[in-house]
């Protein structure tokens, strides 16, 4: 890594956190880390991967400074620390699925110099450290947005551990756009999974065992952990609910086509649906 990133500190330590922990690490083994976790359990956890040099169990614990913090928990939780991670850091980023609210906050503390909002689109649908991974973010896009512009050396960190930085125009299109391809489609999975589950007590207990790889993809999100992902679905709710009405019309659509058993308007929405993967595919930053 580049010298001007020697000290960082990650507030959680969750599958996030650590993973970023774990990925700046391996790209720079001379990089201090340290870390912020007040669960027993997930510190516990990061104490044995032994790539932070302290585990702090609260904020008021910290008295040295870094040259980055990287706020790596609930949204809520990262805009309550913002102040006192500007306090102790001279970048702070933070790697919330939404971006709203972080903006308005460090606008309302005047740092727009200092912080770094930006979003990893990575994950996977288990809660803490066990499942932290220094891949995790190896080709995946990390978004940040034009009018925060990241420094030199926060893009050049990204990329360091894997990541391709991309660029989105705001707060408000970040949020918009994460709420179809991120929180709208959880509660797609979700949604099956629950459709799936009431067939199960309601008529066919023998389901799990003649579901194939298409029932277990789909509803994969469904493992998640609830509370974190209801705080994100509120705090994002207006950009949600606008993509569950647009799900809904094609939900509607097809349930009408296949009521009426018309074949075309069926293959017309197939077709278009295909065409639609294929041009994402081919076309990703299109």
């Amino acid at each position: 890594m580049n010298e001007e990133l020697r000290r960082v500190l990650i507030l959680g330590g969750g599958l996030l956190g650590t993973s970023f922990a774990l990925a700046v690490h391996r790209a720079c083994p001379d990089a201090v880390l340290e870390c912020i976790e007040p669960n027993s359990e997930h510190a516990a956890r990061l104490a044995q991967l032994g790539v932070s040099k302290h585990i702090y169990s609260r904020p008021a614990e910290v008295t040295a400074t870094y040259d980055l913090a990287v706020l790596a928990a609930p949204s809520s939780v990262c805009v309550a620390h913002l102040d006192f991670a500007a306090r102790h850091a001279t970048f702070v980023m933070d790697v919330c699925s939404i971006k709203q609210p972080l903006c308005d906050a460090a606008e309302s503390l005047h740092l727009h110099k200092q912080f770094v909002p930006s979003h990893p689109m990575a994950g996977k649908a288990i809660e803490g450290p066990v499942g932290a991974d220094a891949s995790l973010f190896v080709d995946k896009t990390w978004l940040f947005l034009e009018d925060w512009t990241p420094p030199a050396v926060i893009v050049r960190l990204v990329e360091a551990v894997g990541a391709k930085p991309f660029y989105v125009a705001d707060a408000a299109a970040h949020d918009a756009m994460v709420a179809c391809v991120s929180h709208g489609i959880h509660i797609t999975s979700l949604s099956a999974m629950l459709a799936n589950d009431d067939w199960r007590r309601a008529k066919y207990p023998g389901l799990p065992d003649v579901s194939g790889p298409a029932f277990w993809d789909i509803t994969r999100l469904a493992s998640s952990p609830a509370a974190f992902w209801a705080d994100t679905l509120i705090a994002n709710a207006d950009n949600v609910v606008q993509y569950l009405q647009t799900l809904q019309m094609y939900l509607s659509r097809f349930e009408q086509a296949l009521s009426l058993r018309d074949k075309e308007n069926i293959v017309t929405l197939l077709e278009t649906a295909r065409l639609a993967r294929n041009e994402w595919s081919d076309n990703p930053h299109s």
